[in-house]
């Protein structure tokens, strides 16, 4: 099954962000403020940046693809994680965002392949007792609960609760 970027949940934090950014701008005009200007500018640039990743991920975004050959995320770039190679599944929330956490046997292989920032955030997601190739389904649809309904129906044996 296919999981990829849902453009309602993007265009939800797309126009929050613009709204924000709007509210700084409006900060950053105001003459009768008893702050700083640079207060709403600060507002204004922050909330653009979100604005733009948002749109970015909108038209970019991710597809994860689980099927009959492994586990895919276009955003790991490491090709298709066969299953003989997975260990283990299992779901985490980590601050209302949710993984899969996936297992397996060859770390080292996978990690080499990341770029150098990626690496850096799967050791941090070690740290935080997520496995580095860990799939975000922050933004994805139909969504985590899907994906885990469908490994329990195919893959049972992978998973941890």
């Amino acid at each position: 099954m296919l999981y990829s970027s849902s453009p309602r949940k993007y265009a939800g934090a797309v126009v929050s962000a613009l709204a924000l950014t709007a509210t700084g701008v409006w900060l950053g005009l105001d003459p009768a403020a008893d702050r700083s200007p640079w207060l709403g500018w600060g507002v204004a640039a922050f909330f653009a940046v979100c604005a733009v990743a948002g749109i970015h991920g909108m038209i970019r975004g991710g597809k994860v693809r689980i099927d009959e050959r492994g586990i895919f995320d276009s955003r790991w770039r490491v090709g298709t994680v066969p299953w003989a190679e997975i260990e283990s599944v299992s779901r985490i929330v980590v601050r209302g965002a949710s993984y899969l956490s996936v297992e397996v046997r060859d770390e080292a292989r996978y990690l080499e392949r990341l770029a150098p920032l990626a690496r850096r955030l799967a050791a941090a997601n070690r740290k935080l007792g997520i496995s580095p190739l860990a799939v975000d389904f922050t933004g994805l649809a139909p969504g985590l609960d899907a994906a885990w309904k469908q490994l329990e129906a195919e893959r049972p044996g992978l998973l941890r609760r």
